[in-house]
């Protein structure tokens, strides 16, 4: 995919929406614009380019931002996630090797979050 490639169609309005930013890594994250009513969307790819998941970008918390958060409002995340839940996470958005349970169980606590808030978390994606 490159650049003002189209990437597929709108689902709000029907228009067609254009690559305007591409993140390659683990999961593969390209971010479009609609050319009719200018919604911005995020499209997960994984590593052979088969479609995972599509939001709007107001709608997702990005990995840069979730670790920002999990740093600065470290206090409030732990009435949420225990330290070792928040520890792999934090390594998980870092590429480390982390506990597969603690950070099992992060997410199915995260997810609750998801459905309450319709926010999604990308590192769950993929």
């Amino acid at each position: 995919m490159k650049m003002d490639e189209s990437a597929g169609t709108c689902r709000e309005c029907g228009g067609e929406l254009k690559v305007e930013e591409m993140k390659e890594e683990r999961v593969k994250k390209v971010r479009c614009r609609c050319e009719r009513c200018n919604r911005i969307f995020l499209i997960y790819f994984d590593e052979e380019w088969n479609f995972l998941e599509e939001h709007p970008e107001e709608r997702v918390v990005e990995n840069e931002k979730l670790y920002r958060i999990l740093r600065e409002r470290e206090d409030e995340m732990r009435e949420l996630l225990t330290a070792a839940q928040i520890d792999a996470v934090r390594g998980r958005l870092e590429n480390r090797d982390v506990s597969p349970s603690n950070l099992s169980r992060a997410r199915r606590r995260l997810r609750i979050v998801e459905e309450l808030t319709g926010v999604r978390f990308e590192f769950m994606i993929g």
